[in-house]
């Protein structure tokens, strides 16, 4: 049966059950196991105390919802990159902590509507939306680094929110739904494809958005799975959009550019030095 986990103790191993996760807020008694996906993990004002505390995932760590509501001290949470973080419900971050965790991210709820509160913590190794329910952001959501965020199934909501990441991709099969609303997405990598979608069984609603490449070469990649339907592109630099019978509100690129694939645009800027091809119908 699920459980609550409270961490109190101050710095320690998620692994060290035995010593830092409590069955109650600031509590004596202690479970007999690490957390699992079923459990929820709590970080409070009974947590740490003195600055700086660290909690290390040095195992492949589990949990239902993660929230460190209240947690004082500036506490960290860290890890190596051969770890894994696990998250089967919600995740609830605070500015006034530090998430240096350089292992993998999975958000993998089996039911929709739970939320990521990232509060200005950064993503640093490749995350995974992968469950069969979904996640919908309640703020600015952030991964750096040569690495990737997948988009495998479930529904992924932005709300709205700044989205920025190395690379995006959504190229299963899986039924997913795919929310842009008005948010802006930049996309930080040059050269291999910064946003790389496939239309097979995705519902994608890219409502006002604005998808941005910030890198010297962009590129956008949608190649398969039939005609996506995209608002507003920008290329800071060069780039390049193969995106077969994808429709576009406007395009615009800073540099030289590649057009491909039977792109329709409302509207257009590129450079006469551009590559754009004869089965595109743009203005």
């Amino acid at each position: 049966m699920a459980a609550d986990y409270f961490w109190v103790g101050g710095s320690g191993n998620w692994s060290d059950y035995a010593n830092h996760w409590a069955t109650a807020s600031g509590g004596s008694t202690f479970h007999t196991q690490a957390p699992t996906e079923s459990d929820n993990v709590y970080f409070d004002a009974n947590s740490f105390t003195a600055a700086d505390q660290l909690v290390t995932i040095d195992v492949d760590a589990y949990c239902a919802n993660m929230d460190w509501t209240g947690a004082t001290n500036n506490p960290e949470l860290a890890g190596a990159t051969a770890r894994k973080l696990y998250i089967y419900g919600s995740l609830t971050f605070i500015e006034t902590m530090d998430f240096s965790f350089y292992g993998e991210v999975y958000f993998e709820s089996p039911t929709t509507g739970k939320t990521i509160t990232s509060a200005g913590q950064i993503f640093k190794r490749h995350v995974y939306f992968q469950g069969e329910g979904g996640y919908v952001l309640q703020d600015a959501f952030e991964q750096t680094g040569s690495y990737i965020v997948y988009f495998i199934r479930g529904v992924l909501d932005l709300n709205d929110q700044d989205f920025t990441a190395t690379r995006f991709y959504s190229t299963d099969q899986n039924v997913r739904t795919l929310y842009f609303r008005s948010s802006t997405i930049t996309l930080t990598l040059s050269g291999t494809y910064g946003l790389n979608i496939h239309g097979e069984n995705l519902d994608f609603y890219a409502g006002t958005s604005l998808i941005r490449f910030t890198g010297s070469s962009g590129y956008l990649y949608n190649r398969y799975g039939g005609e996506l339907t995209y608002y507003d592109v920008l290329f800071e630099n060069s780039g390049t959009i193969w995106a077969t019978d994808g429709t576009f509100n406007r395009i615009t690129f800073n540099n030289n550019s590649t057009l491909r694939g039977g792109i329709t645009a409302d509207s257009t800027s590129f450079l006469e030095t551009s590559t754009i091809y004869d089965d595109n119908n743009i203005n």
